[in-house]
């Protein structure tokens, strides 16, 4: 009979193909591991970016809230009006952040280049005062106040120009 001399040299063929395949599977595997882990990642810090951007709104209706103050006449009014709505220690002696008040406009651009609060969910914001023309501030309006939301590692920013 015929004797096939092939059959020894296709030995482990079979195992090699195996083997490729299962590294082709593995592969494919890790791949889409990786990709799910990074998404999931985005979707937590997307619900992180929720709070720090009401964080920010809130700084922003802080900054509102005393700019409301500014309309009223008499400046004594006006004084005790900030300090009502930044309701913070530091200006409830008659002196505005250790310096003498000579007018309110410069109380508030003071209180609320130094206001930071931090909430109740953990999250916080800090509210700044920028002056016509400076960084994003455009020119030809009175000032831009600035808020900056933060909650773990998310921060939202929120400009308004007034």
């Amino acid at each position: 009979m015929f004797k096939n001399n092939h059959t020894n040299s296709e030995k482990g063929v079979s195992i090699y193909l195996a083997v490729m395949v299962m590294t082709m599977l593995l592969g494919i595997g890790l791949g889409m591991s990786a990709l799910l882990i990074s998404q999931f990642k985005v979707l937590r810090g997307i619900g992180d970016s929720v709070f720090a951007f009401y964080a920010a709104d809130g700084g922003i209706e802080r900054v509102l809230q005393v700019d409301t103050c500014m309309g009223k006449t008499v400046e004594a009014d006006r004084i005790a009006c900030i300090r009502a709505a930044i309701d913070d220690t530091a200006f409830s002696d008659p002196n505005c952040n250790g310096s003498p008040i000579t007018n309110a406009e410069e109380c508030r651009r003071q209180a609320m280049n130094l206001f930071a609060l931090t909430l109740v969910n953990g999250s916080s914001y800090t509210i700044s005062i920028v002056n016509p023309g400076v960084g994003a501030c455009p020119s030809g309006i009175t000032y831009c106040g600035q808020a900056s939301g933060t909650f773990r590692q998310a921060v939202r920013k929120i400009q308004i120009s007034r």
